[in-house]
């Protein structure tokens, strides 16, 4: 689970170069107690190697960080959504590392959310 910023996402590569795959499952709209869930069953939102999603055809780079637009794409709302669920996936990574997916716009912490070799 994501939050959104600006109906954006990014994933941050830490090292080495990988292509990113991310497919949604849902997203909240609201936030806190009052927070409502909507299922929109698997939907491919970005891969980095066809450029689906808008973002580059190629590999992200080591501390590269692409930016995907998730609000008003795929069935989830143009405004109102605070955060969605993704599954994101690592492919032909060229040495091990993490990814960090986080609201675009903000300050990345050094969490991962996906590590893979």
């Amino acid at each position: 689970v994501v939050p959104v910023v600006d109906g954006k996402v990014s994933f941050f590569n830490n090292q080495g170069s990988v292509d990113l795959i991310a497919d949604i499952t849902g997203y909240f709209t609201s936030a806190g107690d009052g927070a409502t869930h909507v299922n929109i069953g698997p939907k491919r939102l970005m891969d980095t190697r066809s450029g689906l999603g808008g973002v580059p055809q190629a590999k992200v780079g080591a501390g590269g960080v692409v930016t995907l637009q998730v609000a008003g794409t795929n069935g989830v709302p143009a405004s109102g959504v605070t955060a969605v669920v993704l599954n994101v996936t690592a492919t032909n990574p060229t040495e091990p590392s993490f990814v960090s997916v986080y609201p675009s716009g903000t300050t990345r912490t050094s969490a991962s959310n996906l590590n893979f070799t």
